[in-house]
């Protein structure tokens, strides 16, 4: 064995050659003369006789230590000195001063000791195995090496855990050596191998069984954000809903219910949210935001700091910030939250002052209703508006694709993410779009693939081939392939319609048509061939299908039975569900059901349609002479060629033209309006009329009669139409609906502002005009703008004696004209005005803050340098 030669310098070093002729001395001798057998003898018989007899035991463990002995045995060595060790204080000390002389000595067995714990360590460490080091650690527990192997033991366990890499492993490893330097990290691959293991189905069920199975597990989180990023990935408000009762205890159900509040809002009004969600996680901070998003904000200074208040005046973000984003002070806060400044950093607040972000970045935007594009050196990521992260900023670009998708990109490579972070592609396309309807376009160098939403988001079948040189979206519902010189058909699901084929495929209203050499075959949506028949064109609509063969045409029915047997010189088709065709010279139009009716002097046809009558339609028919009648389909109304010219104004309503006069007639062929006119424009129930370079009005119903006498369009004055504003050679005046003047024509311009009050422009001078009393009732505006123009009030900023002022018609004067500028930084329906006084005497500038009633709310004082620093162009 290894370790005798060890003990050879060992025995060399410490055996002394004086003895004494007792036992112990004997087999001292006998040792040192390599005779250890002898030794054997005389200690055994020592130790019968004197059981507790430290030297023997001390020569013992010498023996089992000497080169000669057949039986030398560390372990049997390290025992007797340690017995050695505990006997020596009961030995007289007579016989400790004679083994003195032979160098047995309490210092001898402790140092004796030392050795043998050397030597095993060393044993241990050539082997350099667990079951090594373990077994001097079980059998020296009290070697100075004690710590050492304890750490080399672990070293070597935590290797082989490392090497077979499982969780079994690693926990074989925790249990085993609870207290090892490396049980924290074996105890984190323990738990992400357990998760990857536990959850490698990767389906919802499979992370649900392992939070069930390891609710304590470091990656329990994790398990809930897949959970929640799978079940939600439609990104709809009832997914979110149902995530949320049917997860109501994850730590994302907060963050699912932040989703359907902001989805909400989108197309409802927030003051209905709590009604529709009265289980909302946190109503209190629901109907604060609701109250704030309601309220128009605008920043205010104090002490080199910055906060918000509304329109009334109350303060509701304080004053703590080092600056604002700059454009708020001209129009105020018009989104639902809030750029903020610290130390140079922008960060964003919701109306509530909740920050979203913490002040790390250097750009911030709205991607989305909900979503804040964040950008920092450079880099883009993506934030909820409630302030939890959706994608960190390690993109060059993130954008929606279809508001389903989030499309990122890098070192210009794209990929797919879904709406609430969760990644569906890895980053290695060229390009991905998407037509619409669901489906995935996917481009890799000159190659194309297609994935459908569905499979994309459920995460079945998303493996992506990229077979196709083209990809065309040809119509709703349907995609052509083009690989290879051939072409096939397959719906958006990607079901396939007409295979592979080396035709040219043409989409029809209804069907396709294959076109193989100028020849086309016509086949159903659903690829079936609708007709063995062969054609030389091929022209359809959503009821029939216009085939030509032999220079002769025929129609087809989408069903594939055909319009009996009739033949014609040409067809064309009308809308959605008509053709009309000519036979033998003969023109007919077709009427349901399934009939023709001829139409006798007729060269020529214009199609017309109105969108407010679907199903009907008409022809302005054309005689030789140039002659224009009409043809309706529903009522089969038809008016012979006598015209110069018609026109569908509504269903029961042709303007008609002759010898240069135009008039108007119903279905009924009734003269509603005569034939005297040289024009007539229809505007809503009344027709402008021209005549000799004059316009006048008129209505069907007669309740308008004015007589072209104007040189411009009338227009309605006030809502009601009693008054109407007429031009005489450039200059405007107010008449009844039965022509009466009720102002002199004097004016530049004239607005409605009250029904007895005109808002009326005169050399550049805006005025309020009292009508019926003839005289102005307001000081002369050099400037107007209107602030609100609604039924319910007209609202204006006005410019008077070089000031500014507001101006309501239901009000009167809000703001006295008395401002150096003013300005609207709330909306129409809440307005808060700015006002601004330049004292140039002291070098300020006063701000005052003024409510929607024309009250002053607060006022701020600027030096020249701030308020430079914020004022508006």
């Amino acid at each position: 064995m290894k370790f005798k030669y060890y003990i050879v310098l060992i025995l060399i070093w410490c055996i002394p050659f004086s003895t004494q002729a007792d036992r112990v001395t004997r087999a001292y001798k006998s040792l040192v003369k390599d005779k250890p057998q002898k030794a054997k003898e005389l200690l055994d018989k020592e130790l019968k006789k004197n059981p507790e007899n430290a030297g023997a035991k001390y020569v013992y463990s010498l023996y089992f230590l000497h080169p000669a002995n057949e039986a030398a045995h560390l372990d049997s060595a390290y025992k007797y000195v340690l017995a050695a060790g505990e006997n020596f204080a009961d030995t007289k000390k007579s016989t400790l001063k004679q083994w003195n002389k032979l160098g047995i000595n309490a210092e001898a067995v402790a140092g004796k000791k030392l050795q043998i714990d050397s030597l095993a360590f060393v044993q241990a460490a050539e082997n350099n195995t667990v079951i090594a080091y373990q077994y001097f650690l079980d059998n020296y527990p009290t070697a100075a090496q004690y710590t050492m192997a304890v750490e080399s033991r672990n070293e070597l366990a935590f290797s082989q855990a490392q090497a077979a890499h499982t969780h079994q492993s690693y926990k074989q490893f925790l249990d085993t050596y609870p207290d090892a330097r490396q049980s924290q990290e074996a105890k984190k691959l323990y738990d992400m191998l357990l998760f990857e293991s536990q959850t490698k189905g990767g389906d919802i069920r499979a992370y649900e069984k392992f939070i069930a199975a390891y609710p304590k597990s470091p990656y329990r989180k994790r398990a809930e954000q897949i959970i929640f990023e799978m079940y939600t990935a439609p990104h709809t408000i009832k997914t979110y809903h149902d995530f949320v009762k049917k997860y109501p205890s994850s730590s994302f159900s907060d963050r699912a219910w932040l989703w359907i509040y902001f989805l909400y809002k989108r197309d409802n009004p927030l003051e209905n949210f709590l009604k529709v969600y009265p289980d909302f996680y946190n109503p209190a901070y629901a109907r604060k935001l609701i109250a704030a998003e309601k309220l128009t904000y605008f920043p205010v200074y104090d002490e080199e700091k910055y906060g918000f208040i509304d329109a009334k005046g109350n303060l509701q973000i304080p004053i703590t910030y080092d600056s604002v984003a700059s454009e708020y002070f001209c129009e105020g806060v018009k989104d639902d939250f809030i750029l903020v400044y610290k130390d140079g950093k922008i960060s964003a607040i919701d109306k509530t002052g909740k920050a979203i972000l913490d002040y790390s970045y250097n750009h911030i935007e709205q991607l989305d209703e909900g979503l804040l594009m964040v950008e920092r050196e450079g880099r883009q990521g993506l934030y909820h508006q409630a302030g939890f992260e959706i994608l960190s900023p390690n993109y060059d670009l993130i954008d929606l694709l279809e508001d389903t998708f989030l499309q990122v990109t890098l070192a210009g490579k794209t990929g797919l993410a879904t709406l609430n972070g969760r990644k569906l592609t890895p980053l290695e396309y060229d390009a991905i779009s998407s037509p619409g309807e669901r489906l995935l376009i996917f481009r890799r160098a000159d190659k194309f693939a297609l994935l459908t939403y569905d499979k994309l988001l459920n995460g079945k079948d998303t493996s992506l081939h990229f077979d196709y040189d083209k990809v065309e979206w040809i119509k709703k519902g349907y995609i052509k392939l083009i690989t290879g010189g051939q072409q096939s058909i397959i719906t958006t699901a990607q079901d396939t319609v007409i295979p592979l084929t080396t035709s040219t495929i043409h989409a029809l209203p209804v069907g396709w048509a294959t076109e193989t050499a100028g020849t086309f075959q016509i086949y159903t949506p659903s690829g079936k061939l609708l007709s063995d028949s062969v054609f030389t064109e091929v022209k359809g609509n959503n009821s029939f299908y216009a085939v030509k063969h032999q220079d002769k045409w025929a129609i087809l029915k989408k069903d594939g039975t055909w319009f009996g047997s009739h033949t014609f010189d040409w067809v064309n088709l009308l809308g959605n569900d008509w053709f009309i065709a000519s036979q033998n010279g003969v023109i007919q139009v077709y009427s349901q059901p399934d009939k023709l009716i001829k139409l006798t002097d007729v060269e020529k046809y214009t199609f017309q349609m109105l969108p407010q009558s679907p199903g009907q339609f008409w022809l302005i028919t054309e005689n030789k002479k140039g002659k224009k009648g009409l043809y309706a389909s529903k009522t089969e109304f038809t008016l012979s060629p006598r015209y110069d010219d018609i026109q569908v104004w509504e269903q029961d309503l042709f303007k008609t033209e002759l010898k240069g006069k135009t008039g108007l007639i119903n279905t009924q062929g009734k003269i509603l309006i005569p034939a005297v006119y040289d024009g007539l424009n229809y505007q809503s129930g009344q027709i402008a009329t021209l005549k000799n370079s004059r316009f006048g009005l008129v209505s069907l119903n007669h309740s308008v009669e004015i007589v072209p006498a104007y040189t411009a369009l009338l227009k309605k004055y006030d809502p009601a139409g009693k008054l109407f504003i007429a031009n005489k050679e450039g200059v405007y005046g107010l008449v009844t609906a039965s022509n009466k003047p009720v102002t002199d024509f004097a004016f530049d311009e004239i607005r409605y502002w009250q029904n007895d009050v005109a808002l009326v422009m005169q050399d550049d001078t805006w005025y309020l005009y009292h009508i019926s009393e003839k005289r102005n009732t307001f000081k002369p505006m050099e400037e107007i703008e209107y602030v609100k123009q609604t039924e319910e009030e007209i609202v204006l900023k006005v410019y008077m004696d070089k000031k500014y002022g507001v101006l309501s018609n239901t009000k009167g004067l809000l703001i006295d004209c008395e401002y150096d500028d003013l300005r609207n930084v709330g909306t129409s329906d809440y307005p808060l005005y700015v006002g601004e006084k330049n004292v140039k005497e002291a070098g300020v500038f006063l701000v005052f803050y003024i409510d929607k009633d024309g009250k002053s709310i607060r006022r701020q004082i600027f030096d020249n340098d701030r308020y430079n620093s914020i004022a508006c162009e």
